[in-house]
This record gives C-alpha cells, structure tokens and sequence, in this order.
C-alpha cells in the first residue's frame, strides 16, 4: 500500500491564453470560399495555461503526480460546469507545475468560476486529496470591458456572442456575431454565416433554413422582432421590419418591407413596402409602395405608389407615378404622372398623361400631348405638342410649342404661340406672342403685343408692346405704346404718345402727339421720322408715299421736315424743306438749300446749299457752303464763315471771321478771328483781333492791337499800334511787301522784306532793313539799326551796314555761361576782352621762348599791304597770312585766323630779340669808342712831336709812325661811322649783324 503524503498545492498564476505558443496569422483576410481551408493550428481554442506550486511534507514536490481539474458556480456547490480534465504521472520539479486546461464550449460566459483541484502521488491508486478552498478564477483587467461576452471558436473565424445567455448562434457557423440585446423567451437569433445582430431583442439574422449560406452577410442592427433573412439584408433597427430581398435594407420604422429581388431599401416610416425587383426604394412615411419593376422611389409621404420603370414619388400622399418609365410626383395629393417620363411636382389632382409631361404644381391642372409643360396655377392646360403654361387660372395652350406664361382665360391657340401673361389675351397667329395686358390680340404671324388693353397686331411680325386701342396692320410694324395710335404701313414704328399715324412704310414716330387729331404727330412719306412732340410731320402730304423720303423731326411744336432727308431737331415753327436740310431746333429757323443746316436760335436762315447756322438770332448763311456759327445778325457767304459775334460780314468767298462787332472779310480767303471793326479786304488777308485794324494787301496779316494797317503783299504786324491815351497816336503800318512788324506803337515798315520787333517810332525803310527800339531809322538796304531809349534818331544811310546806338555799353558773349568775350565800355571807343585774357590765373602750360628766334621767324615772314574780298580794293590793310604765321609758330585755333592776343605776343617777344641785340652792339660801341679814343690821343700826340720837330728843324721831318699807320686808323674810324649810320637809320626788318 502506497504510503500517504500530506500535500499541498501552491497557486502562483492562472491565465487565460488568446494566443496559443506558435499560433501564426494569414496575411490575407479569408472569404467564404476558404471556409474548410483552416487547420487546428490556426484557431485559438478555448484551453488556458495554470501555473502553480505543489508542496509536499511542507517542502517542494519533486516527481511524478495525478491530478483532476473542474469547474463548480460556486464555491462550496454541485453544479459542475464544463468537462473534467485528468491528468496523471505529471512531472512535478522543484513544486513547479504548468499544465493546460480546456473545459469545453461555452464556459466562460462572463460568469463567476471556481476551479477545484485534486492531487495524488503518481505511483498511488488510491483516493485523491482535494485542495481547498476551491480557486476563485478572475479575469484579466482587459476582460473586465466585456461582460456577457464569449466566442465560439472555429477553424475559420470565431463567432461572438454577446448580451442575454438566451442568444443563439447556429452551429456550423463562422463569423457569426452577436453584440448584445436578448432575453428569456426574446432572444436573438443568428441562422447563417457572418450574420450580425447588433442588439434588440426578438431579431433573426438568416433564414433559418438548413442551408447556413443562402442568407449569410444579413445584418440587424437592433429593434424588435426585426428580420434580415436574405444574404446581405440589412435592417437598421426599428420594429418588426424585414429585408427579405437579396442587398434589401431596411433602416427602421415599423412594419417596413424590402423585399424586392435585389437592392431593395426602406429607410423608414410606418407599413412601407419596397416590392419592385431591382433597387426599389421607399425613404419613409406611411404605406408607401415602391413597385416599379427597376429602380421604383418612393421618397416619403403617404399611400404613395412608385409603380413605373424609374418611377419616383418624393412625397405627399395618395400620388400616383405609373408612367411605363421615369415617371416622377414630386409631391402633393392625388397626383398622377401616368406616362413615361411624365412628371408632376405637386399640387392637388394634377394628371400629366403626355410622354414627358411636366406639371410643376397647383390645381386640376392637366397635360393630354407629349413634352407638355404646365408650372402652375390653376385649371390649366397644356394640350398641344410641347405646349406650356406656366401658371394663372384657365389658361389653355392649344398649338403645338405654345406658351401661356400665366394669368386668366388666356388662349396661345396656335403653333409656337406664346402669352406671357395677363387676361383675355389671344395669340391666335403662327408664332404670335402676347406678352400680358388685357383683351390683347395678336392674330399675325410672328406678331407680338407686349401688354396693355385692346391692343391689335394684325401684320405679320407686327409689335404692339402696349399701351391701349393702338392698332398696326403693317407687316414687321410697331407700336411701343400710348393711345390711340395707327400705322397702316410695313416696317413702320410708333413708339408711344397719342393720336400719332404712319402713312408711309419705315416711317416712325417716337411719340409725342395730342388728345385729338389735330395735335397728332404724322409720317405721311418712306422713311419719315417724328421722335416726339406735337403737330409735326415728316413728308409731304401730297398722297404720293416717296415724294419726300427719310424726312425727320426730333421733336417740339409745328415743325415741318418736308423734303427728301430733311431735318428738324426740335423747337417751334421750324421748317427743313431743302433737301437733307437739317434744323437742329429753337424757333421759326429755315433750311431751304441743299443739305443746309440750322442749328438752333431764332429766325435763322440757311438759304444757301450745305449752309450752315449755328445758333444766335437773325442770322443768315446765303452763300453755297457758307457758315454762321452763331450770334446776332451775321452773314456769310460762298463757303464763307462767321464764327460768333454781331454784325460781321463774311463777304469773300471762303473768308472767315471768328467773332467780334461789325468785323468784315470782303476778299476771297480772308480772316478776321475776332475783335470790332476789322477789315481783310487784301486776297487770303487775315486780322488776328484787336480794333479798327486793317489788312489790305494780299496775304498780309494784323494779329491784333489797335489802327494798324498791312497794307502791302505779305505784310504783317503782330500786334501793338497806336497808343489808346495818346490822342494823336497811330498804329502801326506795315506797308511794305513781306514787311514784318512785330509790334509796339508807330513804327512803319515800308521796304521789302524789311522788319521791326517793337519799340516806338522806328522806321524800316530799306529793302531787307530791321530797325529796332526806339526812333531807329533804317533807311538803306540790309541796314540793322538798334536805337536805346535815348530820344533822338539813330539813323543808317549806308547799305548793309550794322548801327547801334547802345549809351550803355556793348557787351558780346562767345560762351554759354558768359565766361569769355568783348565789351565795348560806355563813351568807349575799344573793344576789351571778357574777362582780361593776360591773367595770369587764366593760364597754364606756360613755356618760354627764344626771342631771337621769334625774331628770325618775323623777318623771314612775309609782309604785305592786301584788301578782303568783301571789300573795295581801294580799301587796304598791311599784315601777314594767317597760313605763314601758323606755319612759324604754330599758335591759334586753326590757320586761317590770327588772333591779336598771339600776334602781340610775337611782336612782344621780337621786341625782347632787337632788344638784346642793341644791348650787344652797345657794348661793342663803346669797346670800339674806347680803342678810337686812345687812338686818337696817340695821334694827338704824334702831332705835337711832329709840330716839335717841324719847329725846330729847317725841312720837314718825316713821321716815326711805322708806314700804313694812318690808313689803319681811318678805316677804323669809318667802319665805326658807317655801322652807327646803318644800325641808326635802318628801317623796320631783318637785322644784320
């Protein structure tokens, strides 16, 4: 008998394994076609790893024991859950065990657990000692989030059931999953493969039938008694909802059904049924029915019936889409879209039984004809091909492409006939349009009345746009509005006012006229125009309608434009009765030549053909081509102009006078721009202003000032001339041809070509002479005189001379910032250069030269007497050649001119040579004074002793001077004589040593 041994079992750690040692994970997620495919490897199972310590005799166990494990509720019960687990000869090291349990399916339900151990030497048969307490068996803290939760492994993936322990999960499922929900007698229950049920209680996810994969993928998201019985049904939640068909959804509500054979959806709502067979839907409301065999919407309302082809009711209740195909009501009651493509929008008992039919809304509206369209309103009718009425009360669109807008009792009674709105109105022609108004008829082709009341357009494409009884029977014609008014013409328009009449075709009238028909405004010929006014007329009421075609009046009272292409723009009593005359406005003007214009003031006339008039009063354009601008009792005449002013006459043919009193231009050409009592009676003459001024020669010019005179062929004065507070004063005269003057008081210009830029009392009297200041007098030609304001003549009697009379001073600049030049000083008769040029502070470079061979250099020069070439050859000058002096010293700018300053330089310098040489031969003078000197007192003294001999001998005694010593002596004496003559008396040259 085996020896018994106390033993004692040490728990060190109970856990509760996922993930098995070497349990591997597929990379790609199994589908359903790889159910079988899994090995027992690949599930996690429900086994767990224990660990404890076992103790025997108070020490660790060591070798081989037998062990039991189970499962109890609680800790001291009966109840025993799961299998009993034996385990015999474990080999025990050290008190260490690890052991793993696994008691089978559906143990750990989120329930309390104890585990009972039993334990007995593995060598023993007898009884096993129990080690209590019993161990409580407690969660991982991550399992503590899920109460009421276990799986249900597989060999594919584990199903998940959670909520009451009632729920149920069919066996040989994969994938199944029950979050929650459930109770006694309420459970949820999942028949198929991957079916879910999210929670509720009472819902089946699955068909129950014995195939477990001909409702798999069925979803219920929760609710009661709910059922997703086909594979991919969905039912959101709610309350006895099913989705019978294949993909059908269901997303709440109660008592919904989406059992059309594929895709069939009800989001919601009370009773809804999605029937159709392909992708019927019912979004929600009450008793919806969505039938149509593909595609059938129902988006809400109640008692609605999609039962077409793409048939869509969007809501209200009671509406009907039955159309073969896309028939759509979008809502309202009782309305029926029973045609393909028919639609209604809403509103109450509306039928559109036309192929793509379209009521927008209202009441017992009603399309018979295809593509028919009625917006609105009431009692309408759209019952010709492609006709529409948008809105309004007892409106009819009988043609084909008929349009009434709206309104009451309108009738668009044929083809592409359109009333826009209104009451009573008829488009009874071809493509007429009404546009609103009341009692309008509009029975042409093409015609149109725009609105207003008993209006007619009888022609085709004929307008009336409003107004009241204004009548047009002219083809393409037009009334824009007004009273009254009546065209019997083609393409004629009237565009508003009363009582107005159009007799001629193109004929129009803006508008204008008067309470009766004396005060209407009439076109009587071919393109007449009246833009408004009253009593005018464009024409010629002579009953011939192109007598007087294009006429025109803008406006105003009583104008007459009665010539072919006459104007008148306005006024009062005007008349344009000269072909394409034009009165532009004002009072009792006439145009009468040819294209003549007047364009506004008072009794003007333009008489003359393309005359115009401007403005003003009394004035008067007789000429061809003459102009008057404006002013007072002008005149011009052919192709003359007058600008402005008063009185002035413009006489010459294409003489101009720009303004002014009492000016005259009486030549061809001439001007007088302005001023009082100007005359430019010289051919092409032109007075530029001023007063009283006269041009008389050809070309000759006055620019302005006062009593000049130009009297000569191009003469011109520029302005100045007598001196207002001078009584004796005179202007200016410029008398001779081409003579200029260009201004100041009394100065005459009388040679040819001659000119004086101002001053006083010059005169220019030689040809080409500019006289210049004050009492300037050139008398010869080409003299230049400039006199300064000293009062007394200065005068040139020379031709081509150069006076200037200036007590001041004359100064001459050669640089633009006046640093160099000549002045000549007041009272002074030299020229003295601007600034001093020997400064030496002006200077740089400076070299010193030779005098001797400056000297040399001017006595080879040559030196002669010549005249210039500008001059008289008795008039002679003495000097070098500019040449030969640049030639010697190369001094200047250039060689062709010397200045004074180089050649006083060279005279400066061959002083400084001759002086040199005078201070040479001086000196040799006095040597050769001092030699004649001694000389003669030898002589002086050979004499004496000679004399003394004479005296005292009886013969002559002959001289001890040694033979020839008085000829030496004689000649050195001449040669001393001679040289001091020549050296003395030479002239000016070369010097000779």
């Amino acid at each position: 008998m085996k020896k018994r041994t106390p033993i004692v079992l040490s728990i060190i750690l109970v856990v509760l394994a996922v993930l098995g040692p070497g349990h591997g994970l597929s990379a790609q997620r199994p589908g359903p076609e790889t159910l079988e495919a899994g090995t027992d490897e690949a599930i996690v199972g429900t086994s767990f790893t224990y660990q404890g310590r076992l103790t025997d005799g108070g020490s660790d166990a060591n070798g081989n024991y037998d062990l039991e494990f189970r499962l109890y509720e609680d800790p001291d019960g009966t109840t025993q859950v799961g299998d009993f687990i034996p385990v015999e000869d474990y080999p025990v090291e050290d008190g260490l065990l690890t052991i793993d349990l696994d008691f089978g399916d559906r143990v750990f339900v989120g329930e309390t657990r104890y585990l009972e151990i039993q334990v007995r030497a593995g060598d023993s048969t007898g009884s096993f000692t129990p080690l209590l307490p019993r161990q409580k068996l407690t969660p991982a803290p991550m399992a503590l989030s899920l109460p009421g939760l276990y799986t249900v492994p597989n060999s594919f993936s584990p199903n998940v059931v959670g909520g009451a322990l009632e729920n149920i999960v069919w066996d040989d499922l994969v994938g199944a999953t029950i979050s929650g929900g459930g109770g006694v007698e309420m459970e949820n229950t999942v028949t198929d493969r991957f079916c879910t049920i999210g929670g509720g209680a009472n819902n089946l996810a699955g068909d129950e039938s014995p195939d477990v994969t001909d409702a798999w993928f069925a979803t219920v998201g929760g609710g009661w008694e709910n059922q997703a019985v086909s594979q991919n049904a969905t039912v959101g939640g709610g309350a006895e909802n099913v989705a019978s068909g294949a993909s059908s959804f269901v997303g709440g509500g109660y008592q919904n059904q989406a059992s059309g054979e594929l895709h069939a959806t009800v989001g919601g709502g009370v009773a809804n049924q999605a029937s159709g067979a392909n992708n019927a839907t019912v979004g929600g409301g009450d008793h919806n029915v969505a039938s149509g065999e593909w595609n059938a919407t129902v988006a809400g309302g109640a008692n609605n019936h999609a039962t077409g082809n793409e048939a869509t009711v969007s809501g209200g209740a009671e509406n009907v889409a039955s159309g073969e195909s896309f028939a759509t009501v979008g809502g309202g009651y009782r309305n029926t879209a029973g045609e393909t493509d028919a639609t209604v929008g809403g509103g109450n008992t509306n039928t559109a039984s036309g192929w793509a039919a379209t009521i927008g809304g209202g009441v017992t509206n009603t399309i018979t004809a295809s593509l028919g369209t009625v917006s609105g309103g009431s009692t309408n009718s759209a019952l010709g091909w492609a006709a529409t009425v948008a809105g309004g009360e007892g409106n009819r669109a009988a043609g084909n492409w008929s349009t009434v807008g709206g309104g009451a009792m309108n009738e668009a009674a044929e083809e592409d006939a359109t009333i826009t709105g209104g009451s009573g109105n008829s488009a009874g022609g071809v493509a007429a349009t009404v546009s609103g108004g009341a009692e309008n008829t509009a029975p042409g082709v093409d015609s149109a009345v725009g609105g207003g009341r008993q209006n007619e357009a009888h022609g085709d494409r004929s307008v009336v746009a409003g107004g009241y009884w204004n009548v047009t029977y002219g083809l393409t014609s037009t009334i824009s509005g007004g009273q009254q008014n009546f065209i019997n013409r083609d393409h004629a328009t009237i565009g508003g006012g009363r009582n107005n009449q159009i007799y001629g075709d193109f004929g129009t009238i803006g508008g204008g006229g008067g309470d009766d028909e004396d005060g209407a405004n009439i076109v009587y010929d071919r393109g007449g125009t009246v833009a408004g006014g009253t009593r005018n007329t464009a024409g010629s009421d002579d009953a011939d309608p192109a007598s007087a075609l294009n006429a025109t009046v803008a406006g105003g009272l009583g104008n007459q434009a009665s010539a072919e292409g006459a104007t008148v723009g306005g006024g009062a009593g005007n008349i344009a009765d000269g072909h394409v005359a034009t009165v532009g406005g004002g009072w009792v003007n006439t145009a009468s030549g040819t294209e003549a214009t007047v364009g506004g003031g008072r009794e003007n006339s333009a008489g003359g053909d393309y005359a115009t008039v401007g403005g003003g009063d009394g004035n008067d354009a007789y000429g061809n081509g003459s102009t008057v601008g404006g002013g007072i009792d002008n005149q011009s005449s052919f192709s003359a102009t007058v600008s402005g002013g008063e009185e002035n006459a413009a006489g010459g043919n294409w003489s101009s006078i720009g303004g002014g009193y009492s000016n005259d231009a009486s030549q061809s050409y001439a001007t007088v721009s302005g001023g009082a009592s100007n005359h430019a009676s010289g051919y092409a003459s032109a007075i530029g202003g001023g007063s009283d001024q006269a041009a008389m020669g050809e070309f000759s010019t006055v620019a302005g000032g006062l009593l000049n005179q130009a009297t000569s062929m191009g003469a011109t004065i520029g302005g100045g001339g007598a001196i207002a507070s001078v009584i004796e004063s005179f202007g200016n005269t410029a008398s001779g041809d081409y003579s200029t003057i260009a201004g100041g008081a009394q100065n005459t210009a009388d040679g040819w070509g001659s000119s004086i830029p101002g001053g006083m009392d010059n005169f220019a009297v030689g040809r080409y002479s500019l006289a210049a200041g004050q009492r300037a007098k050139a008398y010869n030609d080409g003299c230049f005189v400039w006199g300064d304001s000293t009062d007394s003549n200065v005068t040139c009697e020379s031709d081509d001379r150069f006076v200037v009379r200036a007590s001041g001073g004359v100064y001459l600049y050669t640089s633009g910032d006046l640093s160099s030049g000549a002045y000549l000083g007041s009272g002074m008769s030299t020229w003295n250069p601007l600034p001093p040029p020997s400064d030496r502070n002006l200077k740089e470079n400076v070299v010193p030269v030779d005098p001797a061979e400056i000297l040399e250099e001017i006595a080879a020069m040559p030196i002669s007497t010549w005249n210039y070439t500008s001059q008289d050859t008795g008039i002679r000058h003495m000097g070098p050649m500019a040449q030969d002096f640049y030639a010697a010293f190369g001094l200047g700018e250039d060689d062709q001119h010397i200045s004074t300053i180089d050649a006083d330089g060279a005279a400066l310098a061959a002083i400084q040579g001759l002086h040199q040489i005078s201070e040479e031969r001086g000196e040799r003078i006095e040597e050769l004074e001092a030699e004649n000197e001694a000389l003669r007192n030898e002589l002086d003294d050979l004499g004496a002793r000679v004399r003394d001999l004479e005296q005292g001998s009886q013969r002559p005694v002959q001289s001890k001077l040694l033979p020839g010593a008085g000829l030496v002596v004689a000649s050195i004496g001449a040669a001393w004589a001679t040289g001091r003559g020549r050296f003395l008396t030479r002239p000016a040259g070369r010097i000779e040593p």
